[in-house]
This record gives C-alpha cells, structure tokens and sequence, in this order.
C-alpha cells in the first residue's frame, strides 16, 4: 500500500519555502474589501470603487495607511498594500 503524504511533508520539500497567500483588508471609499496582492495600481482601485466606470475620464486617487502615510496615485503607478488602508477615490473635475 501507498501512503500519500501532502505536499508540505513530501521529501525535499521546505514550508518555509511556500509564498504565504496575501490577504489584505482594505477600504474604498469608506466601504471594506479584501485585496488578495501585495501591490495596488491606480486601475486596480479605480475599479474597486467604480466597477461599472466611466474609465475614459480621471479619478483622484489618495490613500492613507496605518503608520500615518499618505500619499496619492495617478495611471500607471501602484503602492503596496497594507492591512486597513484607506482609499478615496472620486471624480476629477474637469477644468
């Protein structure tokens, strides 16, 4: 008879080894979300908190976290995600 062990205890195999899946708790405009990445893009909270669009305008995007850093994101740029991050996302007026 054949005994299967599970992955983590099969020979040669190291747990420390494994990624730990990432599981983040944020906020969108006040409501909360699970991120599942370690980094966050622009597109990424635009689409969280406006996921029907409009995606042809610009949103203003600002986060804060929980050391006290704040910061915002324009198209194309990403931050890491930490645990409660805050993220306001609203429609840039247009002049």
């Amino acid at each position: 008879m054949t005994t299967h062990l599970p992955p983590h205890k099969a020979a040669g195999h190291h747990p420390q080894h494994q990624p730990h899946p990432v599981l983040h708790e944020i906020f969108v405009n006040g409501k909360p979300r699970t991120y599942h990445h370690e980094h966050i893009s622009y597109e990424d909270v635009v689409r969280i908190a406006f996921p029907d669009g409009p995606f042809d305008i610009l949103y203003t995007v600002a986060f804060a976290n929980f050391r006290g850093q704040d910061g915002t994101l324009a198209p194309g740029q990403s931050t890491t995600v930490h645990n409660a991050m805050e993220f306001r996302v609203r429609k840039t007026n247009r002049s």
